[in-house]
């Protein structure tokens, strides 16, 4: 929960989420420096334009590239307009050559001089400022990447206060590290570390030195199985021969540099196409699979260097004997796909030539099971999906385990893997992952086309098997936290579970409803700390708030922990399903210290497999009451961008008018900052020991506000006590009559006009007031400072 201008603290988000948007368009901005690869790609990048929401093309210069390099752009549009007109045969989507002369731009064709504006380094600025659009937007390098980086130093300038907004929205795909010149190429980074010292948190970024197995084309090293797709031969007689004069642009090279930068466009391809790569940078696709560096929170890469130390896992390959250098045995997570990415580029090429009913077109592939499923060990895992084909070709299906992309290190056996339904058994993996790839392959006039789904099983820990606490009557507790932008969050994490080693409470879960990434991993390194670190933890997935307070990724890194990121953690809204069926009727308690998303996503949820019954029918049959912290008392009408209702005040709004069950509010303002906690958790407790004093120290470390020194508010605390020692106890004043008036921007007023009976209010603290503030405020800090249980 945030108080006052929260927002205004030093932020370091040092991690990225990646948003599940498959089968949707990625908006991309390519910048390139035209060396003869280069435009190999652009060939490519045209002929698959309509499967991109294409924002730009701008030139970045190489080492080895020239000024002036636009103009070839230029022309492989003029080369595209001939034969437009077939293509939106195919397809309508593809855009006009006039739309793609309209964003294409000179960039910064200077190595290394990110200094300049340019045409293209502003495009790429305005691009990323639209708050009209918040969807991601990706950034591909094919040269070296002074041309984004100038988009990055002119926000830095003119508008820091949209630093945190921008990092958040891009992602950048470098293909190798072309920065530096001559003697210093790949050793000195000038556009990379002026990212690293100016951003935080950092954009995420992408860096494949593996690019070979669409460089050198015709190595059976680098294309391992699939070099029968890369060959002069296959080349001219599918491919620059007879489609027209855009793929007839195409030169082959027997030397390498035929198509090296295409992975960074594959990337974005194979998402759209169904692999979810885009989700993160781990599960792998036709832009191949990557390691986070050590080093640097945000940058990935696909391969294994000392002074990265990633500790990069190439996928396996066992197709043939040869023997293969280090190099080539990296490219394998790109090259497993080369058969399929060049028979949908041979395709491709038919339809600047071909009609409609002369050529191959994609099936239509849809899963009929969730593409997140959460399993317990020994469970059958039941897979369907169905497909069409626009063509009336006949259909071939295979599931198979993407190994290298999971974390579990079991090996499945799926039965009827060549049909539309199939199914296997979930290992006994506790925590850990398996991806499912799902190949639908057409039959169609040459060249088989292929389209994908990925289900990701999460297999439950063992504290998802719902085993009961022996001690008497505990108070099942599910906690909704923010834990981001202020950080009695912490603190309130660290009362429930003293609480729970007192026999008080049974934690059953802790829900996350900010989407910074570290805050599921700060939760995790919180409850390994207090030896519970198999307590589940959901986030929500997709678009919500964050508002980071600097201590999150700290506390991450620094203590122990499994999730590293929110990617990894539950999808909230179906672990509290899942929680919920699994516990007796009336029994489990929720409270919310954080944003009200994940109870309006919950409200909202259908009947499943978990139940039949639907969110709010669940809710009400399941949980006796919501405790939240929220809100001011009597109101709150001016809007300061505090508390936990404003952030989302649509779900806020949501969840107080259907909420089925007992809501109770612990609102205030004054009071709770006069109950006062901290000062003694930092100065007796050791950071470097304990992951809650720690999290304090860096939190107020961070925020140069007197009134902050040495102590802090209550707020969340008051909540756990409230939900926990019961409604008033003996220190808080609580009231029930009236109810909260709730506006879609998270404003409020308590009315009492007329009662709702489910609705409640916990509001200040009883008299004598200085003397139970102060009570309270020791009790609290009590149980924040008490040690693990052993």
């Amino acid at each position: 929960m945030s108080f006052l201008g929260l927002n205004s603290c030093t932020v370091d988000n040092s991690k990225n989420e990646e948003k599940s948007i498959t089968n949707q368009k990625i908006r991309v901005i390519h910048t390139s420096d035209l060396v003869r690869d280069d435009e190999n790609t652009l060939v490519r990048l045209l002929l698959f334009s309509n499967d991109q929401e294409i924002l730009g093309i701008h030139s970045s210069a190489s080492p080895w590239s020239d000024t002036g390099i636009i103009r070839k752009v230029f022309r492989h549009i003029d080369l595209y307009e001939k034969v437009y007109p077939n293509l939106i045969k195919h397809d309508p989507s593809y855009p006009s050559p006039e739309y793609l002369r309209s964003i294409t731009m000179p960039g910064n064709e200077i190595p290394n001089d990110y200094m300049t504006d340019t045409p293209g380094s502003l495009h790429i600025k305005d691009v990323l400022l639209d708050h009209s659009n918040d969807e991601p937007v990706w950034v591909t390098c094919w040269g070296g990447p002074a041309t984004v980086t100038a988009a990055l130093r002119y926000i830095n300038d003119h508008h820091p206060e949209e630093k945190e907004y921008v990092a958040k929205k891009l992602r950048i795909y470098f293909v190798g590290r072309q920065e530096g010149a001559g003697g210093t190429y790949q050793k000195e980074q000038p556009c990379m570390d002026y990212i690293n010292s100016h951003y935080q948190p950092l954009p995420l970024m992408l860096t494949c030195e593996m690019y070979n197995y669409m460089n050198y084309w015709g190595d059976t090293g680098f294309w391992f199985n699939n070099v029968q797709y890369s060959t002069k031969e296959w080349v001219e007689n599918n491919y620059n021969k007879g489609n027209g004069p855009l793929c007839d642009d195409f030169e082959y090279y027997d030397t390498g540099d035929c198509d090296g930068d295409a992975p960074a466009m594959l990337h974005i391809l194979g998402n759209y196409y169904g692999l979810r790569s885009t989700e993160s940078p781990s599960y792998g696709g036709w832009g191949s699979r990557f390691s986070r560096t050590v080093n640097n929170d945000n940058r990935f890469v696909n391969w294994d260097e000392q002074d990265l130390n990633p500790h990069y896992v190439a996928d396996a390959y066992s197709g043939d004997t040869i023997t293969r250098n280090w190099s080539q045995k990296m490219c394998y997570s790109g090259a497993r796909w080369d058969d399929d990415i060049q028979n949908e580029l041979a395709v491709r090429a038919s339809w600047c030539v071909k009609d409609y009913a002369e050529a191959n077109h994609p099936p239509v592939v849809s899963l009929t099971v969730p593409q997140d499923i959460k399993a317990a060990p020994g469970e059958k895992i039941n897979l369907s999906c169905t497909a069409s084909d626009p063509d009336g070709d006949s259909l071939k299906y295979r599931w198979w385990q993407y190994k290298e992309a999971g974390t579990s290190t079991a090996t499945i056996t799926i039965n009827s893997a060549e049909t539309p339904e199939a199914s296997f058994v979930c290992p006994d993996d506790p925590g850990k992952t398996i991806h499912v790839i799902l190949e639908v392959q057409d039959n169609g006039k040459d060249h088989p086309l292929t389209r994908y789904s990925r289900v990701i099983v999460n297999i439950k820990s063992s504290a998802l098997k719902l085993v009961h606490s022996p001690q008497k009557s505990p108070v099942k507790i599910i906690l909704d936290t923010d834990i981001d932008s202020d950080v009695d969050d912490v603190g309130a994490l660290a009362m429930l579970h003293a609480m729970m080693s007192n026999g008080e409470v049974e934690i059953l879960a802790v829900m996350v409803s900010s989407t910074c990434p570290s805050s599921a991993a700060c939760v995790d390194a919180i409850n390994t700390y207090y030896g519970r670190p198999n307590i589940p933890i959901g986030v929500k997935k997709g678009k919500c708030i964050c508002r980071d307070g600097n201590y999150t990724s700290k506390v991450a890194k620094k203590f122990p922990q499994n999730i590293d990121s929110g990617i990894n953690a539950y999808d909230a809204k179906v672990l509290y399903r899942q929680i919920l069926a699994g516990f007796p009727d009336k029994s489990v308690k929720i409270i919310s210290i954080g944003y009200f998303t994940n109870l309006a996503d919950l409200l909202k949820t259908s009947g499943d497999s978990i139940s039949k019954l639907n969110g709010k029918d669940l809710v009400n049959k399941k949980v006796t009451e919501l405790v939240s912290t929220g809100g001011e008392y009597p109101s709150d009408l001016s809007y300061q961008g505090n508390g936990n209702f404003e952030p989302d005040g649509k779900a806020v709004q949501y969840v107080n008018e259907h909420w089925p069950v007992i809501l109770t509010f612990v609102s205030g303002e004054k009071w709770f900052w006069d109950v006062q906690t901290g000062a003694k958790l930092m100065e007796e407790c050791d950071p470097d020991k304990n992951p809650v004093a720690y999290a304090y120290k860096e939190f107020h470390d961070a925020c140069d506000w007197d009134y902050l020194e040495p102590e802090h508010h209550s707020a969340d605390q008051m909540g756990v006590y409230e939900a926990v020692r019961g409604f008033g106890n003996k220190y808080m004043i609580a009231k029930t009559s009236g109810y909260f008036h709730i506006w879609d921007n998270g404003l409020c007023e308590w009315r009492d006009d007329h009662d709702k009976p489910l609705r409640r209010i916990v509001y200040n603290l009883k008299e004598p007031y200085s003397k139970n503030a102060s009570k309270l405020a020791e009790e609290i800090e009590t149980l924040m400072m008490q040690a693990p249980q052993k």
